[in-house]
C-alpha cells in the first residue's frame, strides 16, 4: 500500500507542471468581433440589434443613464448563438444614455459602447 501510495505522489509531483504550464484562452485570442451594432424603435420599446462574427455564447446588451444601470437584456437563442444575429428589446424613458453590446464566448468578452438618444417619437445611436 505504502508502494502505490509513493508512486502516485512521484507520479503526481512529474505531471503538476505540465498541468500548470497548459496554455489558457485570453482575450489575445478571442476571435469574436461585434460587426454591426444598431438601435431602433421610440420609448415606447428600444430595439437592439448586433451582428456577431465568430463563435458566441450570448450577447448582453447594458443600457446606463450616467453610472446608474437602467437596463440589462440579454439574447442567447439560436439566431444569436449559431447565425451571429441577435435582437433583443426594452422600455426607456426619452433621454440620453450609454449603451453596451457585450459578446460573450467563454472566457472571451468583445463590448462595443455608443451613446443612445430615446425621443418619443425614434431611437437612435450617436
Amino acid at each position: 500500500m505504502k508502494r502505490m501510495l509513493s508512486i502516485f505522489m512521484l507520479l503526481t509531483l512529474l505531471f503538476l507542471p505540465v498541468v500548470s504550464a497548459m496554455p489558457v484562452a485570453s482575450a489575445a485570442t478571442c476571435s469574436t468581433t461585434i460587426t454591426s451594432f444598431t438601435v431602433s424603435g421610440n420609448a415606447n420599446r428600444v430595439g437592439f440589434h448586433a451582428v456577431v462574427n465568430g463563435p458566441v455564447d450570448k450577447v448582453t446588451f447594458n443600457v446606463y443613464s450616467g453610472t446608474t444601470k437602467v437596463l440589462t437584456t440579454s439574447a442567447y437563442c439560436p439566431h444569436c448563438r449559431l447565425d451571429g444575429i441577435c435582437n433583443r428589446s426594452g422600455v426607456l424613458k426619452p433621454g440620453t444614455y450609454k449603451v453596451t453590446a457585450t459578446a460573450i464566448t467563454g472566457t472571451c468578452k468583445t463590448s462595443i459602447t455608443k451613446t443612445l438618444v430615446v425621443t418619443t417619437t425614434r431611437a437612435y445611436l450617436k
